[in-house]
């Protein structure tokens, strides 16, 4: 799996250890409609030292970073690039280089990687990266992990992994038949994780996260593109009849998650966090409009990849973890909205002499930073 020189293999050798059908993995994973998701029979331990973050200076990372220092968690951040804020505690780290993240995780004792090619459109544009990154990257992460004994393991998969739905709303026992290179990427490093569980060593987590939003987040996003639209005067653009669906989960909730998938002393396995509310793409666009000076809305055909709209339920989490959504998307979009306009503001504040073409103000309330949640 790792080249003598401690970096990963091309995607190519990620699975160099070819199993046949016959092998009692294979059959579990790949033959079964509906695979058994493991579960430990050990309970985790509250108590945790410190606390690896992988991709932390990214949208999500950067998050649960925040919050498991809000927690008292002594954190080490990580990412390929600097962080843009204060740089204590943070480790510069590649995920395709083994021998950087066995430093990383020596003396850790837990690690949440959410690091990886998270941008869909990066993976169709290089879906040897995002295979090498999110899976042969994860699979890196996992064997430096188990040799520094890393007690646990939460792993950042996503809803997409399901693929087209069987039924809903889709649980973890859902057959998995991701179709996109993001999507099977991210299902590689969703099977990684499990198979070291099984092993015992860590004890692993696989968070399937729903459409998540709020501050921090790509540009790229339905949510952001249609925000920056409307705020600059342009007609918001609906992929197909806008029928398809999200459920929208604020950053702030996931990164909760995270925090209790570490500190649970409940059983490790596979949970689906998103948020219950529904909320389809033409919803969505007239919610913008009606805080926004947007104009017309305007269909455009349906984009090439998309994930198919399912129902996905989080009842596991809520039962075995507690965890339950508190930000609720109105709110939500209201208050990211009020950030993408306070910051249109300051960018005038600071270069008075460049007209901007960005209005600034929304048509809920007058604007202001956002809140924070619990």
């Amino acid at each position: 799996m790792f080249s003598p020189k401690g970096r990963a293999s091309p995607a190519s050798s990620v699975f160099s250890g070819h199993r046949s059908s016959s092998d009692p993995l294979v059959r579990s994973r790949f033959a079964q409609p509906y695979p058994n998701i493991y579960h430990h029979e050990h309970l985790f331990i509250a108590k945790v030292n410190e606390i690896v973050v992988t991709g932390a200076a990214g949208f999500i990372g950067s998050h649960v970073a925040d919050e498991l220092e809000r927690r008292g968690h002594r954190v080490i951040r990580s990412d390929i690039r600097p962080l843009s804020g204060p740089n204590d505690g943070c480790k510069l780290a590649d995920l395709t280089h083994f021998d950087d993240l066995v430093e990383l995780t020596h003396g850790a004792s837990a690690v949440c990687h959410i690091g990886g090619i998270g941008d869909v459109y990066h993976a169709t544009r290089d879906p040897v990266l995002a295979m090498n990154v999110n899976a042969g990257g994860t699979a890196n992460l996992l064997e430096a992990a188990k040799r520094n004994s890393v007690a646990r393991f939460v792993f950042a998969s996503t809803w997409e992994v399901y693929g087209q739905p069987r039924y809903e709303p889709m649980d973890e026992l859902h057959p998995c038949l991701p179709r996109h290179p993001y999507s099977v990427s991210k299902f590689a490093g969703d099977l990684l994780t499990q198979a070291y569980g099984e092993q015992g060593s860590p004890t692993t987590v696989v968070l399937r996260l729903g459409t998540t939003y709020g501050p921090r987040m790509r540009p790229t996003g339905v949510i952001p593109s249609f925000v920056i639209r409307a705020l600059s005067g342009q007609p918001i653009e609906v992929q197909g009849t806008g029928s398809q669906f999200r459920q929208f989960t604020h950053v702030t909730d996931v990164a909760t998650a995270f925090v209790v998938a570490v500190e649970a002393t409940s059983p490790a396995g596979v949970y689906n966090i998103a948020a219950p509310e529904r909320t389809s793409i033409r919803e969505l666009a007239e919610m913008v409009t009606r805080r926004t000076p947007a104009r017309a809305v305007l269909v455009r055909r349906p984009r090439a990849n998309d994930a198919p709209p399912g129902a996905i339920s989080s009842k596991r989490a809520e039962t075995n973890l507690g965890w339950r959504p508190k930000v609720p998307f109105a709110r939500g979009l209201e208050e990211l909205i009020d950030t993408y306009v306070e910051t249109a503001r300051r960018r005038v504040v600071d270069s008075p002499g460049v007209i901007s073409a960005m209005p600034l103000t929304s048509r809920s309330r007058k604007s202001g930073a956002p809140g924070r949640h619990p």
